[in-house]
């Protein structure tokens, strides 16, 4: 053999850590080339044949691993390379998991820029059943990614294989890299991963571990008639973001909660839960779908059932309201109707149903106030809702009363209705409802909704109006937390309330709105209501004006006659104008009677087309009521503030009037100006342009007010002057 021969061997040529097995060629070239020695892995057909062609690029590696039988032993934890090639190809692999080495840990990756790759891979046992499968949780590998998954799996002999989901794709060119490795799990409860194999909490509490993907630890407890689940679960930061479900014995869920930022902030949730059964109650602990395993880092559980502390429980739906003592309205506060009870328990929610006498026409005064409330959780707020009957929505379950067959454009078009308008789509939307049947087959309506101010948790206070009520009698109220999380089983409630008569005839005159009134209203809510009242035409015969000169912004005077008591309008009568002034027995008489009570009325253009000056008596009894008058024209305010009130805390009595034919006033009608002007009549929280909202909301229900509207002259008298397109008004200083 010379040097110019060429002369090949040919030997197999393995990859290090390298399942696969290659045919290759020893080449060398005479003797320049003799120490030029390389190793030309040509990867063959499956077929085993070897490829004659060293140039060719488009051939698969070889292997034969393509069924249980032929599967490709994995040793310890040495990773291994594989190639998916032709299309269709599947490698198979064993591997073995000893005694005490439950937890299997498989890591595939495909190190490649770009592949058609879609890489996918299951686990069956001996018996060939599928126990593992990547799809299951919808996880892949393609180009450039890798897929780290734990498992917990019984000791014995399994089979894994890799292939591309759909078996249409082929990479001859990047092979993949699978690494199986076993441990023993650190959880000495496992397994417990379901209820037939939970872990009895006799103790009260346990320690364990999120060991593998899906891990769910199962533990058990005995629950109690009126009892109270408390939990407390805990976790420092770690790979896992924890989560825990309570769920009865036949697999219903009670209540879950989890820390979705487990993995950055530690986890330490508390919650109780009202049962009120003696079965077996089921815990279990998880990981949320933002989270996976750490077999290092321990989770503890503490679970105890107690006796709940209220006795009225069960209690959390007004089929099984706990029943207040009867009261009536009459013209005195009746005495109060008392319970007492707890928030003991993650949404719990406490109803009492009260017996009204079949009172129509009065008003409720309701308080709830916690002891020691400076000790309340943090962010605890209570929340009392007043639950009435709406008799135009028949149910059967309480899902058929989350909303009620009444149209709303805002909140407060549902007035009496609990002020929340839940739009569906369009402009257009329907009242809320309360979300619960009532024992009567109707759906209950929110009246009124109260919550404890900020910072003062301890305390609910609030009246509401009670009008054209039900003839059961029967309203109801419930004690909750706002949010519905928070509880405490160390602070007891007191929930009373008491009634009376509404000493104003003409409610209902507007929009009730369970909020403070705002300038944003729309006045269309409140005008639907408003009671007409008629205009006393002092131009006209039957009367005489004998009212002062003196403007009331400066403490004017009122006509002789207005000391007299009124007889209420007749809500039923359309406004008119009749003729004489004001007289004795002319008086509009009402009464800011509750909470954000705000009373609308209606009179008549004086003289419609035409202008003409107008006169507006007031008189305004002694209390805390601010009594703030407004009138609107056209849905806009015409004049403010009538009686130049402001906040203070006991107001004087105040007799006046707004309007008179002096320049300091020309108070009239405009002839530009619709059928009705509407008189609003509230509470004012206005002290000072610099403080305009820092009074307080007022209510009396033995503070009147008294008014009475007069045409006191035809068109813009003088000294008042009138000027084009803008009315009546003050004259000119030059």
């Amino acid at each position: 053999m010379n040097g110019l021969e060429n002369w090949q061997i040919d030997v197999p040529c393995v990859g290090i850590a390298d399942k696969r097995r290659y045919a290759g060629k020893w080449i060398i070239h005479g003797l320049l080339a003799a120490s030029l020695l390389f190793c030309a892995c040509k990867e063959t057909e499956k077929n085993g044949t070897l490829d004659s062609d060293s140039s060719s690029e488009s051939a698969c590696a070889w292997d034969t691993e393509e069924d249980v039988a032929s599967a490709f032993v994995l040793a310890g934890a040495t990773p291994v390379k594989g190639y998916i090639c032709p299309t269709a190809d599947e490698d198979w692999f064993t591997f073995s998991i000893p005694a005490g080495q439950s937890l299997v840990q498989v890591n595939l990756s495909l190190d490649a820029p770009v592949s058609p790759l879609n890489l996918v891979y299951y686990i069956w046992d001996s018996t060939g059943a599928n126990v593992v499968g990547t799809l299951d949780s919808g996880k892949s590998v393609v180009a450039g990614t890798s897929l780290s998954s734990s498992f917990y799996l019984p000791s014995g002999t399994y089979h894994l294989q890799v292939r591309d989901d759909g078996a249409d794709g082929q990479d001859v060119y990047h092979p993949y890299q699978l690494t199986v490795t076993t441990a023993a799990d650190a959880d000495v409860q496992e397994p417990n991963n379901d209820a037939p194999g939970a872990t009895a909490l006799t103790g009260g509490s346990a320690t364990g571990y999120l060991s593998y993907d899906g891990d769910e630890d199962w533990y058990m407890v005995e629950g109690r008639e009126n009892g109270i689940i408390q939990l407390h679960l805990t976790m420092p930061v770690s790979f896992v973001a924890p989560a825990f479900r309570i769920v009865t014995a036949s697999g219903v869920e009670l209540a879950s909660g989890d820390n979705p930022a487990g993995m950055s902030v530690a986890t330490d949730i508390s919650y109780d839960l009202a049962v009120d059964s003696a079965e077996p109650i089921y815990v279990v602990v998880s990981g949320t779908d933002a989270g996976g395993s750490d077999v290092a880092v321990a989770y503890t559980l503490q679970v105890t059932v107690a006796p709940d502390p209220d006795s009225n429980e069960n209690n959390d739906h007004p089929s099984v309201a706990t029943p207040m003592t009867t009261i009536g309205c009459g013209a005195a506060w009746s005495d109060w109707s008392e319970v007492q009870g707890y928030i003991a328990s993650s949404g719990d929610e406490d109803w009492y149903a009260l017996n009204t006498g079949n009172c129509d026409h009065g008003v409720l005064q309701v308080e709830l106030t916690f002891a020691n409330a400076g000790s309340l959780p943090a962010g605890f707020r209570p929340t009392v809702s007043f639950v009435r009957e709406y008799d135009g929505a028949a149910c059967t379950v309480d899902q058929e009363c989350q909303t009620l067959p009444e149209n709303c454009d805002d909140d407060l078009g549902c007035s009496y209705l609990g002020n929340s308008c839940v739009k569906q789509g369009g402009s257009q939307g329907v009242c809320a409802g309360a979300s619960v049947c009532l024992p009567s087959g109707n759906c209950g309506a929110n009246w009124a909704v109260a919550q404890a101010s900020e910072g003062a948790p301890g305390v609910v206070q609030f009246t509401a109006p009670l009008n054209n009520w039900s003839a059961s009698g029967n309203i109801y109220l419930a004690v909750s937390d706002t949010v519905g999380e928070l509880f405490s089983v160390n602070h007891i409630y007191t929930l009373r309330a008491r009634l009376i008569a509404d000493a104003d005839g003409n409610e209902v005159s507007g929009a009730y709105s369970t909020r403070p009134p705002s300038d944003n209203d729309k006045v269309y809510n409140h005008i639907a209501n408003a009671v007409p009242v008629p205009v006393h035409d002092c131009t006209q015969s039957g009367g005489v004006d004998t009212g002062s000169d003196t403007d009331s912004d400066t403490g004017g005077t009122a006509d002789s006659d207005t000391t007299a008591v009124d007889t209420e309008s007749d809500n039923s009568a359309a406004p008119t104008t009749v003729p004489g002034c004001c007289g004795p027995n002319d008086w509009v008489e009402g009464y800011i009677s509750y909470l954000y009570d705000e009373d609308w009325y209606a009179y008549p253009h004086p003289c419609p087309g035409e202008d003409c000056m107008v006169r507006i008596h007031y008189q305004l009894g002694e209390g805390p009521v601010d009594t703030y008058l407004r009138l609107f024209a056209d849905g806009n305010m015409w004049y403010d503030n009538l009686a130049s009130i402001k906040e203070q805390s006991v107001q004087s009595a105040v007799t006046g009037f707004f309007g008179n034919t002096t320049a300091a006033d020309c108070f009239y009608a405009y002839n530009k100006h619709g059928d009705f002007y509407y008189l609003s009549i509230r509470d004012t929280i206005f002290v000072s342009e610099s403080q305009p909202l820092a009074g307080q909301w007022d209510w009396s229900v033995g503070q009147y007010y008294r008014f009475c509207v007069e045409k006191i002259a035809n068109g813009c008298q003088s000294p008042c002057q009138y000027y084009e397109g803008s009315g009546c008004g003050q004259p000119s200083a030059d």
